[in-house]
């Protein structure tokens, strides 16, 4: 866990700080749950051996959310680093010249041209050369699509004239090359030790380049004096040392953040290798034994150091479990395991699809390190290690005798954890990869042996407002309880009646919204968003908020969920019920939605109405259930749901009443933000979810027994039929859930319009430059780049001046940042407010007073000196509003929990987490879809292979391979050429006839063959092609 200097007792990121994270259980937690030694296994490194980079099938994801502007995209004359250009050569230097088909381009230091995808470019240096020069070489550049013996003839035949006007260019990289060798020669000794001086013993750490500068260079190169070329130099030093650190592959360069391995998890490879060799020396020395001239002493002796060798001990134990195993399932050339068809499950429960089988066995220390190293080597990503510890995986497959005929890789080592009854048949090898994170901690976080909650006990939350009501609850609370510091602010909204909006499924509700009727005025509203408060009770040092912060956010997969807080915290006092502490976002709306006035207000709600989210949306044209189609195997899945949730039309007549205005004042005002902007998302075109019962819970994961399983769970599938996506203008009015958005919206601008009037850093989110890749008619969110900044900025695609997400702290630790921040600064003008009525003896400004005058009050028909006056508030498609009173007192920087720069800080890990949860989100979608094909071949093998309509998503370089986009079911494919169906090269958008024909589950990747063209690119309608491009991943 992260360290906590003396100095910050907080647990605050000061600057040149590293995040710490737990060493997921797949190694450090199971050395450290047996009682093996692993140093003294410790053999001497090969330093010569270098890493070699793993390459990773790309799912496409898109490069929106990044943390640096200067990386989001890069201009002609940046320097970068182009990965290998083959298997025996090394990266090299090159100039960025243009962009062209998904695919950069650039001039090398070797004077030719080559083409990446973006998101495979890890390093770069803005503006290092003049952009005039760089595009004086676009001229030369091959075209895109060719044949590669035509594109190399183009090159030959211009060499001459490039090599001319490249000069300049590979001067300057030559240079830089140089200077960046001679610093790795001035400081070679550190950077070859670099993973020891900056890893940890046992726990994974997170660091930027420039933060592990300051550790390798230290006092020798200071910050102020390093420049790009020595920054280069502990790049290339840190990236080739052949273990140890990680660099995300696809968003490097945007988050410049390097995951750093344990020391320990090194020695546990070396360990391994010791066993291997130590098992084939024994081979021989049995083999030797078996001859006549050897003494009964000798041979004796040698058996019993073969009955004490890790590796043996091992294998004899795998073979047992797999031969049980396969009579309960069969493996697949596809990497998966098949139920025998004569195997049928006892089902002793219909709403359980699946039984455990207990084996009877226990892995000890030494079992549970190998496994531990194979789970390391089978992840695909994890083992970034040199080759003689990669080769390892491979040696223990073959030591098994079982797996001939079998590519012996990582895909079939997967499989034989899953043989062992390590991993479950199905299990989703993405959600354990170590890349994710996603340790048991995380997912259990309100276990009592979680240390998070063993080291400092969460006490129910009390308010004084609970007591007041005489509310069933809690006594006061005491030194080593969470206690409500908003308690003396809060407002009673009494029996103000709470809207919360549930989806089938939800567990936890944390938003609701009400409406009000201002006395006196017809032709106005009040409309609250009322949401979770925890950072009430948690402040930002408990374990906790620091556990929270490492998660990032909630991770919802379809077969489990990773929650942000303890599952109990949330579900015993922080989630919506009546009398639960909210912090309110309020807007006085006028008919035509204009924002009037706004206010932040800590209060307690009594009363609340959980209604279907199709209840908020009766007066509008509802998506129809035609327009969705369900898949599922596994049987009827149980039915999911809270109780007592209300529709439409159980609702007593006032309510219906007051849903009705909510909607129509959150159309008008959803209205005025698109008459800027009028390209709006369709923001989910498929939804998931993995029925059934616990047996895919946490609970079940691997600890010392193995398990299998007879049976497998329910899949259903929610799909959005292609015909059913409509063009922006239309899906906006459409969408089921457009009034619980715009409240949501409504909220979140509030908060940064309250924010930014009185300078308080948070993560403001927002819209800035546009995508090269990205043609005019794109739709709004691949044209744009995402960011979070600490001041405000437009957000173009919601048509708001500022934006900040303040709607999901139970979900978001950037949301709890944000009220962490807010609630500071009420407590501050609480204070400020209550010192002055002591001084003037003002009985206005009482506690009540201070809430209302938090607010940020607007009026559309008044105007004041500019001097006076601070614009914190826009009406959507016009100009922004003064405000009608004195601007608010900035916040000093003392009395908030968090500076700019800690914001800033922790942004990047949390953008980082982000994109990781996203990719990992994909990938797990994948992963099901193809469980669920797999399952659905194999029940009917001798069925055909299933057809569909295909467009072409992306291809490769010379476009003889491409990736292609079922349409009715909304999943990638690969797609190769086939001779006399298809033409000799791929063109995106046109569209195939293709028969899905494998299915690979380990990879989670599914080949389909083209059967015939149905139409080309151009032939394509302009509805179709704006379908196309809203669903490319």
């Amino acid at each position: 866990m992260q360290r906590q200097d003396s100095d910050n007792p907080d647990g605050m990121l000061a600057a040149g700080t590293t995040f710490d994270i737990d060493a997921p259980r797949s190694l450090a937690e199971a050395i450290e749950e047996s009682s093996v030694d692993v140093e003294k296994y410790e053999v001497e490194d090969d330093a010569s051996n270098l890493q070699e980079q793993h390459e990773v099938d790309d799912a496409g994801e898109p490069l929106t959310s990044f943390s640096r502007e200067l990386a989001y995209h890069m201009l002609p004359g940046d320097l970068v680093e182009v990965p290998r250009l083959g298997p025996n050569t090394a990266p090299t230097l090159a100039i960025y010249i243009s962009h062209a088909a998904g695919y950069s381009r650039f001039y090398t230091m070797r004077g030719n041209f080559v083409s990446r995808r973006p998101r495979n470019i890890h390093y770069s240096v803005p503006r290092f050369a003049s952009a005039e020069v760089a595009e004086r070489l676009r001229p030369f550049l091959p075209k895109m699509g060719g044949p590669p013996r035509e594109q190399d003839q183009s090159q030959e035949n211009e060499r001459a004239r490039l090599r001319e006007l490249g000069t300049p260019l590979l001067t300057r990289m030559a240079a830089f090359w140089r200077q960046s060798e001679a610093t790795y020669r001035k400081h070679s000794t550190a950077l070859d030790d670099a993973h020891a001086m900056v890893a940890d013993e046992t726990v994974v750490r997170f660091a930027t380049l420039s933060e592990i500068a300051d550790q390798i260079y230290g006092k020798r190169l200071p910050a102020g004096e390093r420049t790009p070329a020595d920054m280069y130099a502990l790049h290339k030093a840190i990236t080739r040392q052949g273990t140890g650190f990680y660099q995300d592959p696809f968003g490097h360069r945007m988050t410049d953040m390097f995951e750093v391995r344990p020391k320990r998890e090194l020695r546990l490879f070396r360990t391994v290798e010791y066993w291997f060799h130590d098992y084939h020396s024994h081979l021989l020395v049995l083999a030797a034994s078996r001859k006549p001239q050897v003494s009964n002493a000798v041979a004796e002796q040698r058996q019993r150091q073969q009955q004490a060798d890790p590796m043996r001990q091992f294998l004899e134990k795998a073979r047992k479990l797999i031969r049980r195993s396969r009579q309960i399932r069969r493996p697949t050339s596809s990497h998966a395991l098949v139920m025998i068809s004569d195997v049928v499950p006892a089902r002793e429960d219909p709403r359980r699809p699946c039984r455990v089988v207990e084996t009877g066995i226990t892995f000890s220390d030494t079992d549970l390190v190998l496994i531990a190293f194979l789970r390391a080597w089978a992840d695909g990503t994890q083992l970034q290690a040199p080759a003689r510890f990669r080769s390892l995986g491979s040696l223990i497959l073959r030591a098994t005798g079982l797996y001939d005929g079998y590519e012996l890789d990582e895909a079939t080592g997967f499989m034989f954890l899953q043989e062992l009854g390590v991993h479950t048949p199905w299990e989703n090898r993405y959600a354990l990869s170590d890349r994710f994170h996603l340790s048991r901690e995380l997912a259990q976080i309100n276990t009592p042996e979680d240390p998070v909650n063993a080291s400092h006990p969460v006490a129910a939350p009390t308010t004084d407002s609970q007591h007041a009501a005489g509310s069933e609850g809690p006594s006061p609370a005491v030194a080593d309880k969470l206690v409500d510091r908003m308690a003396h602010l809060r407002k009673d909204w009494g029996d103000m009646m709470v809207y919360c909006v549930d989806n089938e499924g939800s567990r936890h509700i944390e938003d609701g919204f009400s409406i009000e009727r201002v006395p006196g005025d017809e032709e106005s509203h009040w409309l609250h968003v009322h949401i979770a408060h925890p950072t009430a009770f948690i402040p930002p040092s408990h374990p906790v908020a620091r556990q929270a912060r490492r998660q990032g956010s909630t991770l919802y997969l379809p077969e489990d969920v990773w929650p942000l807080l303890p599952v109990d915290l949330v579900d015993e006092h922080l989630s919506f019920a009546p009398n639960r502490p909210v912090l309110t976002f309020s807007a006085r709306l006028n008919a035509e939605g204009v924002t009037l006035e706004t206010r932040i207000t800590p209060g307690i709600i009594r009363r609340i109405a959980f209604i279907k989210a199709r209840t908020m949306d009766r007066s509008q044209t509802s998506l129809e259930r035609s327009d969705h189609q369900l898949i599922s195997v596994g049987g009827p899945p149980p039915r999911l749901g809270r109780q007592n949730v209300l529709s439409f039309d159980e609702l007593e007549g006032w309510q219906q009443a007051e849903l009705e205005t909510l909607s129509r004042l959150a159309e008008s005002r959803r209205d005025r933000r698109f008459t800027v902007n009028t390209t709006y998302r369709v923001i989910q075109t498929k939804t998931m979810a993995l029925l059934g019962d616990e047996v895919l819970s946490m609970k079940h994961r691997f600890r010392r027994e193995p398990l299998f399983w007879e049976g497998d769970p329910f899949i259903k599938v929610s799909l959005l039929r292609w015909n059913a996506i409509h063009p922006t203008e239309t899906a906006a009015s459409k969408s089921p859930v457009s009034t619980t958005v715009e409240m949501m919206v409504l909220a979140s601008q509030t908060a940064a319009q309250w924010c930014h009037a009185r300078g308080i850093p948070i993560p403001f989110r927002g819209t800035f430059g546009h995508n090269p890749e990205a043609g005019p008619d794109a739709p709004t969110h691949h044209q744009l780049f995402y960011a979070y900044k600490t001041e405000a900025f437009p957000h173009e695609e919601l048509g708001l001046d500022m934006y900040a997400k303040v709607t999901a702290p139970l979900r978001r630790f950037g949301d709890m940042i944000a009220h962490w921040q807010i609630d500071a600064a009420l407590r501050y003008e609480a204070d400020m407010a209550s010192t002055k009525t002591t001084i003037t003896g003002d009985a206005t400004n009482s506690t009540d007073a201070t809430i209302i005058d938090a607010a940020t009050t607007t009026d559309a028909a008044t105007t004041t000196d500019a001097a006076t006056t601070t614009e914190a508030t826009t009406t959507e498609g016009s100009s922004l509003l003064p405000i009608k009173t004195p601007p608010p007192t900035p916040i000093p920087s003392s009395s908030l929990p968090f500076t700019k720069a800690d914001i800033e800080r922790i942004l990047v890990f949390i953008q980082e987490r982000d994109r990781n949860f996203s990719r990992l989100g994909k990938l797990s979608q994948q992963h099901w879809l193809c469980q669920l094909l797999m399952r659905v071949k194999n029940a009917q093998p001798n069925m055909p292979h299933p057809r569909f309509a295909c467009f072409v998503s992306e291809t490769n370089t010379f476009n003889t391979k491409a990736k292609g986009y079922v349409k009715d079911l909304h999943l990638l494919v690969h797609m190769e050429h086939v001779p006399g169906v298809t033409p000799e090269y791929f063109e995106q958008f046109d569209e195939y006839e293709v028969e899905i024909y494998e299915v690979d589950v380990y990879k989670g990747m599914i080949r389909a063959r083209p059967l015939q063209l149905i139409r080309k690119a151009a032939e394509q309608s302009k509805l179709d092609l704006y379908r196309m491009k809203l669903t490319i991943p």
